[in-house]
């Protein structure tokens, strides 16, 4: 009985601590320390400075707290992204896709320009599809286009050569015959009649070998020619046939616009003293009977050999073409220099110039 008595006594102090009066509730919400007006929890925390004020939102988010510094206005999005942080300094500004992928990578110096067009691994490399053939393609991928030379003797077997002029004296040579032997394609032209020189006689060819001229030409046709060799096209010129004045007139008239040209006065040889060039190397002695002094006007012209007399031999590189001057037509003569290596090779050395090979 006493036990029950205790919880009564219990309840009725709860029941009365826990009523108020109406005063009590207006005092509460107006400046009460509790709730609403100025309590701990909503209006010091969250507006009047408290933890939310000053913590969370305006302190925190926006007034140099964490999402102030951190995430908008020094963080991750302003010093990051925007404002020189990874993203300024990796992606955009100085990163993989500037300076890696575009700038220095991938495309500016790496497979593009430096790769595929500028000398790098597909430029340099191609794709093979086979055996050297005369097709206009790199097929082996060398990086030299129709070098075909079956028979291993210097002379590439793709080239296209128009012998300009008669043969020379010599009874039991042909010179033309051997360069056919040596696989190339060769004919001759301007050997009799009077077909003017045009465009269109000289487009088919490679290289152009002037030899024993029957006439003076015109200076629309050694316009022809100047134009051919700045193309790309390969000029070599001979003389001292009889040693008249027309051995000089002839080839002159016809080189008048690419800057080299011969000079009157018969030398002879032999030719041993050559200055280092594609044409010269390995040449230690050429006959030299009865051929002219060359000279040069062109700006770049070379002097590649000559005699104490003077220079027999001279070189230019004219647009995208190249020219050469030989003093005599002695070399010509291949029954005669069958047992010499040293014109072989020059004739080796003389076409694959022309030709851009060397």
């Amino acid at each position: 009985m006493m036990q029950i008595h205790r919880w009564c006594w219990l309840l009725l102090f709860l029941a009365v601590a826990g009523c108020g009066t109406g005063d009590d509730d207006v005092i509460d919400r107006d400046g009460g320390a509790a709730t609403h007006d100025g309590g701990e929890t909503r209006d010091a925390g969250v507006g009047d400075g408290g933890p939310r004020d000053a913590g969370a939102r305006d302190a925190g988010f926006y007034d140099g707290g964490p999402r102030d510094a951190g995430g908008t206005d020094a963080g991750d999005r302003d010093a990051g992204p925007g404002d020189g942080g990874p993203r300024d300094a990796g992606g955009t500004d100085a990163g993989p896709h500037d300076a890696g992928a575009n700038d220095a990578g991938s495309t500016d110096a790496g497979f593009r320009d430096g790769g595929v067009r500028d000398g790098g691994p597909r430029d340099a490399g191609c794709t093979p599809t086979g055996a050297e053939v005369c097709d206009d393609i790199d097929n082996d991928c060398n990086g030299l286009t129709d070098d075909l030379d079956v028979g291993g003797d210097g002379i590439y077997d793709c080239l296209s050569i128009a012998i300009l002029g008669a043969p020379g004296v010599h009874p039991t040579s042909n010179f033309e015959a051997w360069l056919s032997s040596n696989g190339v394609t060769v004919v001759r032209l301007q050997a009799t009649g009077t077909a003017s020189i045009s465009a269109s006689t000289l487009a088919p060819y490679d290289i152009v070998i002037v030899d024993r001229l029957i006439r003076n030409y015109q200076p629309a046709e050694a316009a022809h020619v100047e134009a051919w060799v700045a193309g790309g096209g390969g000029l070599m010129a001979m003389s001292g046939y009889t040693g008249a004045a027309s051995d000089i007139d002839r080839p002159n008239s016809l080189l008048l616009d690419v800057g080299v040209s011969y000079v009157s006065g018969l030398l002879n040889g032999p030719v041993t003293t050559f200055v280092p060039h594609a044409i010269t190397s390995s040449i230690t002695s050429v006959t030299f009977n009865g051929g002219f002094r060359v000279a040069a006007t062109a700006p770049g012209a070379q002097f590649v050999a000559s005699l104490a007399s003077g220079p027999v031999a001279v070189v230019d590189e004219r647009g995208a073409g190249r020219v050469f001057l030989w003093g005599d037509e002695w070399i010509e003569f291949n029954s005669v220099w069958q047992g010499d290596p040293d014109v072989p090779l020059l004739w080796a050395n003389i076409l694959g110039w022309l030709a851009h090979f060397r």
